[in-house]
C-alpha cells in the first residue's frame, strides 16, 4: 500500500479528526500551556548558562552533569526512555529517523553524543549544544569519531515526518562510513499535537514542545550494520533504511526531500490562489446595473482599473460620487497604461484638459482656480467627451 505524502508529512499542527474529549481538554489547557511555554523559555536560558559552566569545569560524560541534564529536560517536559543503552557503541555514526526539527538536539544531549545537521549555527551555539555542520568534509567527521570519545547522531531524512513511513535518506552520508548504528525514535504526547509540520521551523517546533505538558521520546538503539565488501553506498543506505523501517513497523516510502519541497511550494501557491482570484469572484457576483455604471465611469476615467471602480460603486451606488471619490483621491489606485490595438487605424487626437494637476500654470486665471472649481471643470470636460463619444449631444 502506497501512502500519500500528505499522510507522511503533516500539514496541520493539531491533528484533525481527534476525539471530542481530547479537543475540549486541549481548549481548556491552552492558557496553561502558554504560561508553561513562557516559563520553560526562561529555564532554557538558564540551562544554556549552566552548559557554559559545565563545559569549562567537567567532561560531557560526568555523572553529576548527566543527572542534571536529565532533570532539566524533565522540567522542560522532555522525557527520554532508552531501554537498551548497552548496545550504544562509541566512535560510531548513529542514524535516526526525524520527527521534529529539534529532536536531534535533545537526543544528542540526553544520549551524550554530537549532532550533525544541515542548519548553520553560530560557533557558540554549536559548542554548547554539540552541533556539527554536515557541510564539513567527511575527513573532519571521521576525525571527530576517531579522536573524540563520542558518537555522531545523523538524521538523513531532510524533513520531519509523523512516523507513518520513512522518507528516502540523503545521499553522501554513507559513502565513507563502514559501520552504521540505527536508532529509532517514537514520540508520544498526551494531546493530538504533531511534532513537526510541513515547512515548520525549529523555533515553532520548540515552542509547541514547550507548550505540551509532556513529550516522551522512546529511543531504541539497534545493533551495528557493517558495510559489505564492494557494496555500493546506495545499497548500503537502503539496507539501513529497511532495517529501521522494520524496527519501527512502518513502510519505506519512495518520496525524498525534493518531493517534500514541491509539496511545500504547492501548498503556498494554493494558499495564495484565493487572494489572487478574489477580484474576479467579486466581479462575477456584482449585478448587471453596477457593471453598467462601472462602464460609464470607465469611459469617463479610462486610466482607472475596473476592479477599483467596481469596489467603490458597490459602496456608493452612484456614478457621480465614484468619479468624485477618484478625482479627490479618496480611492487609491495605480493608473492603467492604455495599449493601442494594432488592428485599428483610427488616430485619436489628444485634447487639452482644463485640469492641469499639481503643476504651476502660466495662466493667472488657472492659478487662482480653487480645487473645487478644477474638479468641476474636469467633470464637465469628461461628461462632454462622454456625450460626444456616444452621440448624445
Amino acid at each position: 500500500m502506497t501512502l500519500n505524502l500528505e499522510k507522511i508529512v503533516k500539514t496541520d499542527r493539531i491533528t484533525t479528526g481527534a476525539q471530542t474529549i481530547s479537543s475540549f481538554i486541549l481548549f481548556l489547557y491552552f492558557p496553561i500551556g502558554v504560561i508553561l511555554a513562557a516559563f520553560r523559555i526562561c529555564l532554557t536560558i538558564n540551562f544554556l548558562c549552566a552548559q557554559i559552566l559545565f563545559n569549562l569545569l567537567c567532561f560531557r560524560d560526568n555523572m553529576i552533569r548527566r543527572a542534571f541534564e536529565r532533570l532539566y529536560f524533565a522540567v522542560l517536559g522532555i522525557v527520554h526512555v532508552q531501554p537498551n543503552m548497552k548496545l550504544h557503541q562509541r566512535h560510531c555514526m548513529l542514524v535516526a529517523n526525524k520527527l521534529t526539527n529539534i529532536d536531534g538536539v535533545f537526543l544528542s544531549i540526553l544520549c551524550n553524543c554530537s549532532y550533525a545537521c544541515n542548519e548553520k549555527h553560530t560557533s557558540v551555539l554549536r559548542w554548547l549544544l554539540r552541533i556539527v555542520n554536515l557541510h564539513e568534509n567527511p575527513e573532519q567527521r571521521m576525525s571527530l569519531l576517531e579522536t573524540g570519545n563520542t558518537s555522531l547522531l545523523v538524521q538523513p531524512e531532510s524533513y520531519p515526518t509523523c512516523g507513518a513511513a520513512l522518507l528516502k535518506f540523503r545521499s553522501g552520508l554513507f559513502d565513507n562510513e563502514k559501520q552504521i548504528q540505527p536508532m529509532t525514535i517514537k514520540l508520544k504526547r498526551p494531546f493530538p499535537i504533531s511534532g513537526g509540520t510541513l515547512g515548520s521551523s525549529w523555533v515553532q517546533d520548540l515552542l509547541w514542545t514547550y507548550f505540551c505538558p509532556l513529550s516522551v521520546y522512546e529511543v531504541k538503539v539497534h545493533p551495528v550494520i557493517c558495510k559489505e565488501s564492494e557494496e555500493a553506498a546506495d545499497l548500503f543506505r537502503d539496507r539501513v533504511r529497511k532495517s529501521m523501517s522494520q524496527a519501527l513497523g512502518i513502510p519505506c516510502s519512495n518520496y525524498d526531500a525534493s518531493d517534500v519541497e514541491e509539496l511545500i511550494k504547492r501548498k503556498k501557491f494554493e494558499s495564495r490562489r484565493p487572494q489572487q482570484h478574489l477580484e474576479s469572484r467579486q466581479e462575477s457576483a456584482i449585478n448587471p446595473r453596477t457593471k453598467m455604471m462601472a462602464k460609464q465611469v470607465k469611459d469617463i476615467l479610462p486610466h482607472v482599473p475596473l476592479p477599483i471602480i467596481l469596489s467603490d460603486l458597490v459602496k456608493t451606488k452612484s456614478v457621480d460620487v465614484t468619479v468624485a471619490n477618484i478625482l479627490e483621491g479618496v480611492v487609491k489606485f495605480v493608473p492603467e497604461t492604455s495599449i493601442s490595438s494594432p488592428s485599428t487605424s483610427q488616430v485619436v487626437t489628444k485634447q487639452p484638459s482644463p485640469f492641469k494637476g499639481a503643476g504651476f500654470s502660466r495662466n493667472a486665471g488657472e492659478r487662482h482656480m480653487t480645487l473645487q472649481e478644477k474638479k468641476e471643470a474636469f467633470l464637465n470636460k469628461a461628461r462632454e467627451n462622454y456625450l460626444k463619444k456616444h452621440g448624445l449631444q
